[in-house]
């Protein structure tokens, strides 16, 4: 399913069941979906709409090729955070500070 159609379901309440349905180890309560054609970032919480941001996708298009540097389709989660509570404006290399 790519991003898109997950965006469209957003106005069904079913939507968020089906993804903790297809991703049992989903926990998270904040989803963003990327609607690529609009250009705009989707925040959930708890499955309500709570914000929009304009992003800008990859200008070699949509697909998951890697190596393509298209924009990926599909369902992505945060395994892991690296730098949390780490100052603004710091660079990390291999994860490193």
């Amino acid at each position: 399913m790519i991003v898109s159609a997950y965006a469209q379901a957003a106005g069904n309440s079913e939507w968020f069941a089906y993804l903790q349905e297809e991703f049992p180890d989903l926990e998270a309560k904040t989803v963003a979906i990327v609607e690529v054609e609009s250009q705009q970032l989707l925040l959930f919480e708890n499955g309500h709409p709570t914000a929009s941001y304009p992003v800008s996708t990859s200008r070699y298009g949509i697909g998951s090729l890697k190596g393509s540097y298209k924009t990926p389709t599909g369902l992505h989660y945060v395994r892991r955070k690296f730098g949390d509570g780490s100052l603004p404006g710091t660079v990390f290399r291999g994860r490193v500070d």
